[in-house]
């Protein structure tokens, strides 16, 4: 191969008059170079690289850590000179605020409002176990059938492409089926489910969408390409990538691959307006909700976290930044799968769940009644309400207990010394109390 100086005329209008596609082509044969691949028709020598594809040597030089196309480079170098000194390190920094003022006209829409905007990432965190896949392809099937979910009611089915290797397609298949009986889908559903559900078996695939080479370039994988090319061709409206460890394999906590990472998946949503969701699993942290670098969390607009509380599934709108937050989403497994529950169900199963920590309180002060030692309020103690009664939270328990003593039915007392304690603060510097049954409790 030649030196980009010393190349003939001839080859020079050659490889500027090639498509797009054959620079894309040139370019997918350089990364995998890149990778190992050792392609014989792919040279690199220093900053400069040259690829014979189709026959065509297409030149590229490497700017800023990227190899660019040297056509690229060239159109750069003869944009017009007038507007330079407006020009700061490359940046063009002439507003055109007319043209993107009718460019843009409406503020940014969503495909489900106000959890997933079009154009950029959200993310989707729960502890595994939780029932996030599960309840997302509920989420998933519904939107494709232009049936509500999330609280929002689609005009129209949408087309979804929802990407996961975590379970086989067996079990997604029994899913799915639970989903569909559970919403009443007919044959009519079937047919408009075949057209906007995409997706493919991925169990054995290695979903790992980018790597990195040693001197931190970024590459796209063939998965990586598959999902873009995917994304073009089917034109989805929402993307729902799970789980995030499978789709980045690479140091999560590495802050300048993250946004890179990040950033490449931002430009394919905004430049396909689609909207694409990672699913995620937080750290081990128990008071964390997502994981690795803080660019996970900045470079997302908006965020949801689903965990067990009070005894219910619930989501928290944990990031929202083109909406305002919105209320928590509490699920149930109605029908076998996790699903939307209504106001009225939610009243009944709070009042359910009332009653049981009211009984269970009162068992676990009848079991200390009478003794030495009574049941007590401080938060660590053996006898302690909150350690005996554990399967519920401390806010369930305080809740319940209240109600108790308001009702007459529990006395609490301090304990000075008397009923074989001794008179201490607890913990939070409150003083202990002891918790005893009076007539009329629950039996």
């Amino acid at each position: 191969m030649t030196d980009a100086n010393s190349k003939e005329d001839d080859n020079e209008l050659t490889w500027r008059n090639a498509s797009n596609e054959l620079w894309r082509a040139a370019d997918t044969k350089l990364r995998d170079h890149c990778l190992g691949s050792n392609d014989p028709d792919v040279v690199v020598a220093g900053g400069e690289a040259y690829v014979m594809h189709s026959g065509i040597e297409f030149p590229f030089r490497k700017l800023n850590g990227r190899w660019t196309d040297l056509k690229e480079v060239e159109e750069q170098a003869q944009r017009p000179t007038e507007i330079a000194s407006d020009r700061a390190f490359g940046l063009d920094l002439t507003p055109d605020w007319v043209n993107r003022m009718k460019q843009y006209e409406t503020p940014t829409d969503f495909v489900v409002f106000p959890f997933f905007p079009r154009g950029v990432i959200s993310s989707f965190y729960a502890r595994g176990g939780t029932g996030k896949s599960y309840y997302l392809l509920s989420v998933a099937t519904r939107l494709a059938l232009g049936r509500p979910a999330m609280g929002h009611l689609p005009k129209e089915p949408i087309k979804v492409l929802f990407l996961t290797g975590e379970d086989p397609m067996r079990e997604v298949v029994h899913r799915l089926r639970t989903i569909l009986r559970g919403i009443g889908a007919d044959e009519e559903d079937m047919g408009i489910l075949e057209e906007n559900l995409l997706m493919p078996d991925l169990m054995t695939e290695n979903m790992g969408m980018t790597s990195f080479t040693p001197d931190g370039h970024m590459v796209l994988s063939q998965f990586g390409r598959k999902v873009e090319n995917a994304i073009q061709q089917a034109a989805p409206d929402l993307v729902i990538l799970d789980p995030l460890s499978d789709i980045y394999q690479e140091d999560e906590n590495n802050r300048a691959k993250v946004a890179r990472f990040m950033t490449e998946l931002t430009g394919t949503a905004n430049r396909q307006d689609c909207a694409i969701v990672l699913v995620a699993h937080p750290s081990k942290a128990t008071e964390s909700q997502y994981s690795g670098s803080t660019a996970w969390d900045s470079k997302t607009r908006s965020r949801l976290w689903m965990s067990h509380t009070d005894g219910f599934l619930m989501i928290e709108h944990a990031k929202s930044q083109y909406a305002e937050t919105a209320e928590d989403i509490v699920l149930t497994w109605e029908g076998g799968y996790p699903t939307e529950a209504m106001e009225e169900d939610m009243q009944a199963m709070q009042a359910m769940r009332m009653a049981e920590t009211m009984n269970q309180i009162c068992g676990v002060i009848r079991t200390y009644q009478g003794s030495e030692r009574p049941c007590t309020t401080q938060p660590r103690a053996d006898d302690g309400i909150y350690r005996r009664a554990a399967r519920y939270s401390q806010n369930e328990i305080d809740l319940a207990l209240a109600e108790l003593i308001k009702s007459g039915k529990v006395e609490k007392r301090y304990l000075d010394g008397k009923e074989g304690r001794p008179k201490k603060r607890s913990g939070s510097g409150g003083f202990v109390h002891g918790l005893f049954l009076k007539s009329g409790e629950p039996r």
